[in-house]
């Protein structure tokens, strides 16, 4: 059985995503409250504000998805075009995780 070793620099990596993502879905409804886009303007705040327990989910959904495509391992992103396509599937995969875990769960959130 093979033991592979994890290097340090993707256990960061990982823990800046795990700290970025939901700074990254707070500025999305705070700039959605505030930026004028579309015929209806900036939305009210009661209405782009997402119940606590979408963040926890955010997480579990783009981790887990960047962790399947293979972006925190050293040796499959060699090479920086590499690296770009399994961030680029990573995060395709994180959106279809998040948007099918939101549909189960929260109807009511705006598709």
């Amino acid at each position: 059985m093979e033991h592979t070793r994890i290097s340090r620099l993707s256990v960061q990596l990982l823990a800046v995503d795990l700290l970025l993502t939901p700074v990254g879905l707070l500025m999305a409804m705070w700039l959605r409250s505030h930026v004028p886009l579309g015929r209806g303007g900036a939305l009210p705040e009661e209405i782009v504000e997402v119940p606590w327990f979408v963040f926890p989910l955010a997480l579990l959904c783009w981790a887990s998805a960047l962790v399947m495509a293979g972006a925190y391992d050293p040796q499959r992103v060699l090479r920086w075009y590499n690296e770009a396509l399994r961030v680029v599937w990573g995060g395709s995969l994180g959106t279809i995780l998040m948007a099918g875990s939101l549909f189960i769960t929260y109807r009511e959130m705006s598709r």
